[in-house]
């Protein structure tokens, strides 16, 4: 059975980066999912096949530049990463662009899989950011992702979007 607080999130800035560091040299790689809303990212750190991180709440967008700082922190201590995150919406644009720019791989996950794989994730049925985010996490692990770096839309598709709009 999960704990009840398995999913509760720690703010980004409270996040205890020495401990990221010490977990980060002994396992090499992980995956960040990501679960992004209109203001707020909550974003799961998954080192191996049960080892999460506590969920992370990130402020769309004001608080992205400090996700970034932890995760150069970790690639710099020699961690392989990946970050992972649905397709859904233009919400998660800024936080695509900003991690492409810093070069990290980003994935997309379908939405129709994690919601598939709610119930086998951890034997609950319900869905909730944190549990999202964790599953994300698992699903480009196990090969369910594909790249999805930012790429600037031209000038053409832009008049386009902001006419429809």
């Amino acid at each position: 059975m999960v704990s009840k607080r398995a999913y509760k999130r720690v703010k980004v800035n409270s996040v205890d980066i020495v401990s990221l560091i010490e977990t980060a040299k002994s396992e090499k790689s992980a995956v960040l999912g990501l679960d992004i809303a209109k203001a707020e990212i909550v974003a799961c750190l998954r080192w191996n096949r049960d080892s999460y991180e506590r969920p992370w709440s990130v402020s769309n967008p004001f608080e992205i530049d400090a996700l970034l700082e932890i995760l150069k922190t970790l690639v710099g201590e020699g961690l392989e990463l990946k970050v992972a995150m649905e397709s859904t919406g233009t919400y998660g644009d800024a936080v695509r662009l900003a991690l492409t720019k810093a070069q990290f791989q980003v994935f997309r996950v379908s939405g129709k899989h994690v919601k598939d794989t709610s119930e086998s994730f951890d034997g609950v049925p319900s869905q909730h950011d944190g549990k999202d985010a964790a599953n994300i996490a698992e699903l480009c692990d196990i090969g369910k992702g594909t790249l999805w770096p930012y790429e600037v839309p031209s000038e053409f598709m832009s008049e386009v979007k902001y006419q429809v709009r």
